[in-house]
């Protein structure tokens, strides 16, 4: 029994109007929010969040929202190390490597 309560309680009512006029009752499955992951490391944003508005979700520094904290440093290491020649682009991961083109623009 308890079962049926909760399958219930993830179901949404919906109340639509047919082609003849009659009312019927339709149940929609409700959407769960899924949490943001690393590009990367797949690894789970903390500072992301799934509700509220676009300037609350998403924090203000470089690659926010894609890239955890790990994979931000050792973004900007490579792309300093390219910068000042120590690195060559043939040598990145296949991963890092979008990213740190643009960090070496930027830089």
């Amino acid at each position: 029994m308890e079962s049926k309560d909760k399958s219930k309680k993830a179901m949404r009512k919906i109340n639509r109007k047919t082609t003849s006029g009659k009312s019927k009752l339709i149940a929609v499955r409700k959407e769960k929010e899924g949490t943001h992951h690393c590009a990367i490391c797949s690894a789970e944003l903390l500072g992301v969040q799934n509700s509220g508005s676009k300037s609350e979700k998403i924090p203000t520094r470089v690659f926010a929202g894609h890239l955890c904290g790990k994979c931000v440093r050792k973004v900007v290491k490579i792309a300093s190390m390219v910068k000042e020649k120590l690195e060559s682009m043939d040598n990145i991961s296949l991963k890092l490597k979008p990213y740190v083109e643009v960090m070496v623009k930027k830089l």
